[in-house]
């Protein structure tokens, strides 16, 4: 009898030890990936950056269309950027090169490219901190630096602060703070108490023109136009 107990002992040992084998295999499995080495949720997200960097393509050709560029225009600027951390690129739209041309902002929600609302940035660029997630537009004239702070949230841009600094060129001093006037020991408490507020850590990356677009009918046209004209 004891033999038989310990027979059955031994062979539940046994079934245990390979339920436990089979048990390290299933979870040493490693989730299926492509040929390129990429999960599916990698190749999702990848297809998904395809689609809507062809839809703002495509949205840049209706802006050169619609002569938002000036009437002449046959290229415009931009770039794609995160700039909310949702894992979806907005576009950054150059508004031109000028001292006063800033930046137009795009998203593509549900395959649709949208407008958001406001502009920013100055010469056709604008300055942004992924660090902080902050966005700083900054122009400079008659003597004085005005400096808004955004921040991009639920695809709207929200101002942070605002502050205006410097000497006219009639020498009057000019502080202002979110559109008051203060003095320029106000200016600075206040200052020092929003940099705490909204600390901006790390390197900035200018956005609006590392990427160019042509159209090629437009350019053909304009070709054709400047020909007739000499």
């Amino acid at each position: 009898m004891k033999g038989i107990q310990k027979v059955c002992l031994a062979l539940s040992l046994v079934g245990i030890l390979l339920c436990t084998g089979c048990q390290e295999k299933k979870s040493s499995v490693p989730s299926p990936v492509s040929d390129t080495g990429q999960t599916s949720e990698q190749q999702a997200s990848a297809a998904a950056a395809r689609k809507s960097e062809k839809l703002y393509e495509q949205k840049i050709k209706e802006l050169l269309q619609q002569g938002k560029f000036g009437r002449k225009a046959t290229k415009a600027y931009y770039d794609l950027y995160d700039l909310d951390d949702d894992g979806q690129q907005e576009m950054i739209v150059s508004m031109g090169d000028a001292h006063a041309a800033g930046c137009w902002l795009y998203a593509c929600i549900d395959d649709k490219v949208i407008q958001i609302e406001g502009h920013c940035g100055s010469f056709g660029v604008m300055r942004y901190y992924p660090e902080s997630s902050i966005i700083v537009s900054s122009y400079t004239g008659m003597g004085c630096i005005s400096q808004d702070f955004y921040r991009l949230q639920d695809k709207q841009l929200n101002l942070l602060y605002k502050r205006t600094d410097g000497v006219m060129m009639n020498e009057t001093p000019v502080h202002s703070f979110n559109g008051h006037t203060v003095t320029e020991e106000e200016l600075s408490a206040l200052r020092e108490e929003y940099e705490t507020k909204y600390p901006i850590k790390g390197e900035c990356v200018e956005l609006g023109r590392g990427r160019c677009y042509t159209d090629e009918t437009l350019a053909e046209q304009s070709s054709r136009k400047t020909s007739y004209e000499i």
